[in-house]
């Protein structure tokens, strides 16, 4: 665990402290500014002391729960305890394979009600069509009040998402408040080239449910570069020929600045037709 603490008496209510044998040494911290307890399997019967510490109105800036062995009555009761000071702008929740759609459910709600947040880490978790629809949910503005959520950064490396999954997810972040977005290493294909096209779209809505053998249509409305994604990275994804319809929505999209494709097995079509894009000034790795 690393903490970077404002050294005061310790409270009561650092009893996750003092129950934790590998934070023992952390006793008289109170306001931990960020806590990582990576690589710490965090069991049942420490969950409540640990959300008891996350209430404290401490200005906790950044929770890292990396491969802690979190299961969805775990994740609910954390959550629950972050959401209350609603604090924290960076949350990693990285290799939890136990997380399971009841968990993404959670995380979802958490995503819509804070305030706060604005760095999500879902890397090397295992969402299914459920979680890929309430992440999809939460990810999309109120129909009440038209307004985003705080998320600007969402990771999903390493989740295994196919296009069915993608075809899900893609709307709902094309509408999102996502400034970068990270889909490393899944397994997104040549059709899945066609969804990430939808995200990058600029035209309205009514046009997404075209067939994937038609590419992206000129855009009927446009948005300003502070509107949509700045940086998106597909890298190490089998994408081939679907960097076409991908191209065909960079020559529209006014928002993106950074594209990394790296290992994509892009063809020669493909690579022609980002070329041709390029002018509009996206940096492509």
């Amino acid at each position: 665990m690393s903490v970077c603490p404002i050294p005061i008496i310790a409270t009561d209510k650092h009893k996750y402290l003092i129950c934790h044998p590998s934070l023992q040494h952390y006793q008289g911290v109170e306001h931990p500014e960020s806590i990582d307890l990576s690589n710490d399997i965090i069991k049942r019967k420490l969950t409540e002391p640990l959300a008891d510490v996350l209430t404290l109105e401490c200005g906790l800036q950044r929770l890292v729960l990396e491969n802690c062995g979190l299961e969805d009555d775990t994740l609910k009761v954390l959550l629950h305890g972050l959401l209350i000071t609603d604090s924290s702008p960076h949350l990693s929740l990285a290799n939890n394979k136990k997380i399971k759609a009841n968990g993404f459910k959670y995380i979802a709600t958490y995503i819509k009600k804070s305030a706060s947040l604005k760095y999500l880490n879902l890397a090397n978790t295992l969402p299914d069509k459920k979680a890929a629809q309430y992440l999809s949910k939460s990810l999309t503005p109120s129909t009440t009040t038209h307004h985003p959520t705080s998320l600007e950064t969402l990771i999903l490396d390493s989740c295994q998402l196919k296009t069915p999954l993608l075809e899900l997810l893609a709307p709902a972040i094309r509408r999102s408040s996502l400034r970068t977005l990270s889909l490393r290493n899944n397994k997104i294909n040549q059709l899945g080239g066609y969804w990430i096209s939808v995200i990058l779209s600029d035209y309205e809505d009514n046009t997404v449910t075209l067939p994937v053998t038609h590419p992206p249509p000129v855009p009927l409305v446009t948005r300003t570069w502070k509107d949509g994604l700045q940086v998106l990275d597909l890298g190490s994804n089998e994408i081939r020929a679907g960097m076409q319809y991908i191209a065909q929505s960079l020559k529209w999209n006014k928002s993106l600045r950074e594209l990394k494709a790296a290992d994509c097995k892009i063809d020669g079509k493909g690579c022609a037709a980002v070329g041709d894009a390029l002018v509009s000034g996206i940096y492509f790795i």
